[in-house]
C-alpha cells in the first residue's frame, strides 16, 4: 500500500470529483483507482440523478470506465480509492473486478440500504481484500455533510410582487453593488409578470439566495437571464440547481431550447451543465463586461 502523506493527497484528489459531482446536483461521492505508485488510472463520481439511474455510484461509473478503457475485465493490479465507505453494491462489484485494495475517507451511513459493510462483504470475499479506512475521515464527513444541508433547498417560480422585490435586491447585491452596474440597465421591461417573462427564486431554509429568470424568445426556445446567486453561497451547488429546475420547467411547458448570454469568466460553469458557446467573447455595450453566448438543447 502506498504511504499515508500519499493517500491524503489522493483523497483530496477523490474530494475534489466529489465537489463536480455536487455542482451537477449528484449525491456527494467519487472514487478513483491508482496503480502500485499512485498513478491515477481513472476518477468518476455519483451521476445517479443526473442520468436518473439509481445504480450510478461513483464505483460504478469508474470500474465502468477503466474496463473500458483498458479492454479488460480484471482491475487487480489496482486500488481504488473513494470519500466514503463503498455501499454493498458497489463494494460487490470492486470485488468481482478483482479489485484487492480499497482507501476510504468517511464512515458508512447509518440509512444504507441494505445496511451490508464493506467488511461484512470482505469476509465473503474469496481471497484477500485488504482496506484502510479513515484517510482524511473528518474532511470527507464534513463535506458530504454540507453537500446534505443542498436538500434543503427550495426552487420556485416568483409569483407575488413581494417575491419579484426579493429578486430585484439580490440582482442590486450581485450586479450592481459588486460588479458595478447600473440599476438602470439592470431593471428593464421584464421585471413583471407576463406571459413571456418567468422570475425565480432559490431559497436555503427559508431564505433567498438567489435568483434568475427566463424571457420566451419562441414557442420552441428561452433565454435565461439575470442569474445571481448571493455571494456567501457560491460554488456551493446552488446556481447549478437553480439552473436544473429553470430546465426542467421549461421542458414541461414544451421547450427545447435554453440560450444565454453569459459573462465569460463563467463560461466553464455553463459549459459543465451542457451549454455550448454559439458566438466568439464579445464586450457588452451596455455593461463594459466581456459575454459569450451559450445554448443548450432541452432533451
Amino acid at each position: 500500500m502506498i504511504d499515508k502523506v500519499l493517500q491524503e493527497n489522493l483523497m483530496r484528489i477523490v474530494m475534489k470529483e466529489v465537489d463536480i459531482a455536487i455542482n451537477e446536483g449528484n449525491s456527494s461521492f467519487a472514487a478513483i483507482l491508482i496503480d502500485e505508485k499512485g498513478n491515477i488510472i481513472g476518477k468518476a463520481h455519483n451521476t445517479a440523478k443526473t442520468e436518473n439511474n439509481p445504480v450510478l455510484h461513483a464505483e460504478i461509473n469508474l470500474i465502468t470506465e477503466v474496463c473500458k478503457k483498458l479492454n479488460t475485465r480484471n482491475l487487480s493490479e489496482y486500488c481504488l480509492i473513494s470519500n466514503a465507505w463503498s455501499c454493498s453494491m458497489c463494494m460487490s462489484a470492486s470485488i468481482k473486478a478483482k479489485i484487492k485494495n480499497f482507501i476510504f475517507g468517511a464512515l458508512i451511513e447509518d440509512d444504507m440500504n441494505p445496511n451490508i459493510t464493506i467488511f461484512d462483504i470482505r469476509e465473503k470475499a474469496n481471497g484477500d481484500v485488504n482496506i484502510i479506512t479513515g484517510v482524511l475521515e473528518e474532511e470527507c464527513k464534513q463535506q458530504i455533510e454540507n453537500a446534505r444541508k443542498l436538500k434543503e433547498v427550495k426552487v420556485k417560480e416568483v409569483s407575488p410582487q413581494e417575491e419579484l422585490e426579493i429578486c430585484k435586491e439580490i440582482r442590486k447585491k450581485v450586479f450592481t453593488d459588486e460588479q458595478g452596474i447600473d440599476v438602470e440597465v439592470d431593471i428593464d421591461k421584464y421585471d413583471n409578470f407576463n406571459n413571456d417573462t418567468v422570475h425565480f427564486l432559490i431559497y436555503l431554509n427559508g431564505e433567498a439566495i438567489g435568483t434568475s429568470r427566463y424571457i420566451k424568445l419562441s414557442n420552441e426556445k428561452v433565454q435565461l437571464q439575470r442569474l445571481a446567486i448571493k455571494k456567501e453561497y457560491r460554488k456551493k451547488g446552488y446556481a447549478s440547481q437553480l439552473i436544473k429546475f429553470m430546465e426542467e420547467y421549461a421542458k414541461n411547458r414544451g421547450i427545447d431550447y435554453l440560450e444565454l448570454h453569459a459573462q465569460y469568466y463563467a463560461r466553464e460553469f455553463y459549459e459543465k451543465l451542457g451549454y455550448l458557446p454559439i458566438s466568439e467573447k464579445y464586450i457588452e455595450r451596455e455593461t463594459g463586461i466581456e459575454h459569450i453566448n451559450m445554448s443548450k438543447k432541452l432533451i
